[in-house]
Order: structure tokens, then C-alpha cells, then sequence
């Protein structure tokens, strides 16, 4: 994979999902105090994190008692705000994730978010408050990397093994415009409007979570035969959502005709 397929992706997320949002969460939690980043998270994980507050027992009783838990984020955030102080300034690319104070923090942090936010949500907060050196993910992006515990220390495998993908987009991007990495950096950056953390966030998600975008043959033997099976599935069901939907709109006009005294001939 080159890194046209980040560009491609980036341009088919901004198409179909859009980044307003986001980019509003983002620059509110990086200007705003505690209880800014407190209603930004809060709002962001509401709407993008919304299958653990409906399906998981943690989440449920967060969305019941939001006072509680809007709370316990304040004193969450509080609570470690000197370690994300210490972080701020670092980006996924120029970090060393093996020195023993990056290492640890990064892994106290997402071990104490993930019990209030669970293991995506977790990366998502994290991600609005040091944007520029987490990544998020969800279950499916987890598998496909090979991981199957969401825990603190196959988190910082998911980020080295992340930053390897980063680094290459970044290094082609450079070679392939006579540029030197961090200029080429810059110039992707400008060019998305996101932070590389981001831009292999939305590449990830196309992917494998939402399965709409194959890079080349790899990405599609990576799908099961339950995928491939969920895939057809869901597009049957469109088709007949959508058959339904007609035929409603059909015989409500047929109704109208009728009830006006015209007769319908075929």
C-alpha cells in the first residue's frame, strides 16, 4: 500500500461521513480548560462511540446516570492531567514508544480511561486530548491487526505497529517529492487538514469496520467467509428496504388516486 490509498481514503471519509465535527471536538479540547475538554468528549463518544452506551451493560448505566459520569470524566481528566501535559507535544512519528516514561504513561492512560469510556472508547478520548500521538481504534481494526485483548500493553503494540504504517506512508510521500521526512510530514498534514493519526484512523475504518475500501488483493483474502456473508447480507436487505419504502410510497399514491374517483389501469 502507497500513500495515494491514505489520500483516496481521506477524500471517501470526508465524502461519506465528513469531519466537521470532529474538527470542532478537536479544537475545542486543545483550546478549551477542563470542563471544555470535560463536554467536548463527552458530546464526541455520545455520537461516536454510541454502540457502547447502547449495547454494553458499562455503557448503559453511564448514558442512565449522565451527571455521574460526566462527573467522573471531569476527575478522570483532572486526575491525569499532568501526565497528558507531559504528552502534548509529542507526535506518533517522532516518539519512542520503548522509552520507560512515554511507555508507562501512555499505558496508565489508557488503562484509566478505558474504565470509564471501555477499550474504544478509550482511544477515542485519548485521541481528542494528544491528538498528534494516538490512534483510535475499534474491535474489528483490532483483529485485523492481529490483536484480541484490549488491554494497556497490546494497545502500545497496536501503536508501534501503526507508527511502522505512518512512517512508510510518510517516507514514500518524501522520497517521491525530493522532500525530507518531516517536510513531508507537514505537507500531508496541510494537505488533509488531519493529523496523520487521524488519516490512518479513517483508512482503518474504511477498511476493516465499515469494509469499503480494498487497497489491493491482501486487504480482500483478509475477509472471512462470516464478512463476506454479513456484506452480502446487509446489501439484500438494503434491496429490500428499499422495495418496501417504494411500494409504501406506491400504494399511498395509489390511495390518493382512488380516493379522488380515478380508477388505476395497468
Amino acid at each position: 500500500m502507497n500513500y495515494t490509498e491514505l489520500f483516496r481514503a481521506h477524500a471517501l471519509y470526508e465524502s461519506n461521513y465528513g469531519n466537521k465535527f470532529y474538527r470542532l471536538s478537536i479544537e475545542s479540547c486543545q483550546r478549551g480548560g477542563i470542563e471544555e475538554k470535560t463536554v467536548s468528549i463527552v458530546a464526541f463518544l455520545l455520537y461516536f462511540n454510541k454502540v457502547w452506551y447502547t449495547n454494553s451493560e458499562e455503557g448503559k448505566k453511564a448514558f442512565n446516570d449522565l451527571e455521574r459520569h460526566v462527573s467522573s470524566i471531569y476527575e478522570l481528566i483532572n486526575s491525569t492531567k499532568s501526565i497528558l501535559e507531559e504528552l502534548e507535544n509529542y507526535s506518533l512519528t517522532k516518539v519512542d514508544l520503548d522509552d520507560i516514561f512515554i511507555n508507562s504513561s501512555i499505558k496508565t492512560l489508557y488503562r484509566r480511561f478505558s474504565e470509564t469510556f471501555g477499550a474504544t472508547g478509550a482511544s477515542k478520548a485519548l485521541h481528542l486530548l494528544l491528538p498528534k500521538l494516538i490512534v483510535m481504534w475499534d474491535d474489528t481494526i483490532r483483529r485485523n491487526y492481529g490483536i484480541t485483548r484490549a488491554d494497556d500493553e497490546n494497545y502500545l503494540i497496536f501503536l508501534k505497529k501503526v507508527r511502522e504504517e505512518i512512517l512508510d506512508f510518510v517516507r514514500e510521500y518524501a522520497n517521491e517529492n525530493s522532500l525530507d521526512m518531516d517536510e513531508a510530514e507537514k505537507a500531508i498534514i496541510e494537505k488533509a487538514s488531519v493529523y496523520l493519526t487521524k488519516l490512518i484512523d479513517e483508512l482503518n475504518y474504511l477498511r476493516y469496520t465499515r469494509k469499503e475500501l480494498y487497497s489491493d488483493a491482501s486487504d480482500v483474502e483478509r475477509l472471512t467467509k462470516d464478512d463476506r456473508i454479513e456484506r452480502i447480507v446487509k446489501i439484500v436487505d438494503e434491496i429490500v428496504q428499499g422495495a418496501y419504502e417504494a411500494s409504501k410510497i406506491d400504494w399511498v399514491v395509489k390511495g390518493k388516486i382512488l380516493r379522488h374517483g380515478h380508477s388505476i389501469s395497468k
